[in-house]
């Protein structure tokens, strides 16, 4: 990861994981970066960060929750937002039924997922 952000002069960082991941990803970006934490995937702090990092390379850290963005548009983007979500995520998440059965088939249906 440290190659590929120095080879792409990389100086934003979205990061949803947390924990020692924080730290990792800042120390990979050059001057004048920013990470924009966004989640936390590990369920830990944020954690491993270098307070050199944001004096000596002039870095920042910011954060992103999407109900704070949404609550920044027009009420008409906002409704915009929420159909475009909803069919994007309708079509991703689509779901196959291959067959259904009851409690007293547990065996049919664990030899069927096997």
């Amino acid at each position: 990861m440290k190659e590929t952000a120095k080879a792409l002069q990389a100086t934003v960082c979205l990061e949803c994981i947390a924990g020692d991941t924080v730290g990792e990803m800042l120390s990979y970006m050059g001057f004048g970066s920013t990470l924009i934490l966004y989640g936390a995937l590990s369920q830990a702090k944020a954690g491993n960060i270098s307070p050199l990092l944001f004096l000596g390379l002039n870095q920042t850290m910011e954060s992103f929750l999407l109900p704070f963005y949404l609550k920044e548009l027009p009420p008409q983007q906002q409704m915009e937002f929420a159909m475009r979500s909803e069919k994007e995520c309708t079509d991703m998440f689509r779901i196959h039924i291959n067959k259904r059965f009851g409690f007293h088939q547990i065996h049919e249906a664990l030899e069927f997922y096997e």
